[in-house]
């Protein structure tokens, strides 16, 4: 679909008669189905970190050959120019004849090689949780479904969380970072792991001790090689402690505005603002949006947190192989 300057949808049959009828979500464009004709490759990846330290982007990435003018570069009817960034890509495959469904990826980037192959490259939900900006904010003692609906309800996303996990709460910070971000504070405050399901949900579960699995001989490759990494025998992990200040506050904006909204960020949690020459609308521990009726220099007072640290170490205590020493 391209060119397009209006769009009219008309009902014309329900179940529901002398109702109104809601429309929740439109998706414009074409749907194109890419069967094992057009597939030279596929391949997808999907990937969680034991212990939280990142939640990785799913990707599912395929090239198709046999293109000509559909997918031509030059061509005037090329679905080329239909091609839109974050454009949805459902993938489902049929393997030792059973179906599967791998669920919802977003189209990332598209190359057209020779007017013959294109390639795709798709990624999932966290991936485009990565592109957009998340606001952060500040929590004592809060229930982790408060807190996933504090950070994410305006990204859309939805969160089946284990029930191991339903009575988690949350204390401390979140800076203004991507959404992506903001999910692995989360899962490493709370010890859980995220994972995307086919329907297109964020699965929130508990860190598992132990993985463990058994590869059969039919999985082996001949000449296929195994390395072995450097083995972790200390670990420290800081903690934070957030209060706010008292006594005399911070001069934190002293800045010349036109008459408007404005959004000011902070790199720094504040509370307790005070300003002269506009009125607050909207206040947060990273951010303020400032309503100026009159164009001048505008002055904000805040309290800031204080941040108190504390370091934990875990050491191995039980002997290396080889008589190694642990430094």
């Amino acid at each position: 679909v391209a060119d397009y300057y209006g769009v009219v949808v008309e009902v014309t049959k329900t179940n529901r008669p002398y109702s109104r009828a809601v429309i929740s979500q439109m998706q414009f464009g074409l749907e194109y189905l890419f069967g094992d004709t057009e597939l030279l490759e596929a391949n997808t990846v999907s990937e969680i970190s034991p212990v939280s330290e990142c939640v990785f982007v799913g990707q599912t990435n395929f090239t198709i050959v046999g293109a000509g003018d559909r997918f031509g570069a030059l061509s005037a009817t090329s679905l080329l120019n239909a091609l839109q960034s974050s454009q949805e890509v459902y993938v489902s495959a049929t393997i030792d004849g059973t179906a599967r469904e791998f669920g919802t990826y977003y189209l990332d980037d598209w190359v057209a090689q020779d007017g013959i192959r294109v390639q795709f490259k798709c990624v999932d939900i966290i991936g485009m949780m990565s592109k957009r900006d998340c606001i952060g904010g500040m929590f004592n003692g809060t229930p982790l479904a408060t807190v996933l609906n504090t950070l994410f309800s305006s990204f859309g996303v939805t969160f089946k969380v284990d029930s191991a996990l339903s009575a988690e709460t949350l204390t401390g910070w979140i800076p203004v970072t991507d959404y992506r971000t903001a999910l692995q504070y989360v899962c490493f405050a709370i010890g859980a792991v995220a994972i995307v399901t086919p329907e297109n949900t964020i699965r929130v579960t508990p860190l598992q001790e132990a993985i463990l699995s058994t590869f059969d001989r039919d999985r082996k490759f001949i000449g296929q090689t195994l390395e072995r990494r450097k083995e972790i025998t200390d670990v420290q992990v800081t903690s934070h402690t957030y209060t706010p200040a008292t006594g005399d506050k911070l001069k934190v904006l002293d800045q010349a505005y036109d008459v408007g909204l404005w959004d000011i960020y902070f790199d720094k949690p504040l509370t307790n603002y005070e300003i002269t020459g506009a009125t607050i609308e909207v206040q947060h521990p990273n951010m303020i949006t400032i309503d100026v009726t009159v164009a001048g220099t505008v002055t904000v007072l805040a309290h800031e947190y204080l941040d108190e640290t504390t370091l934990a170490r875990v050491q191995r205590q039980t002997p290396l192989a080889g008589g190694a020493r642990t430094y």
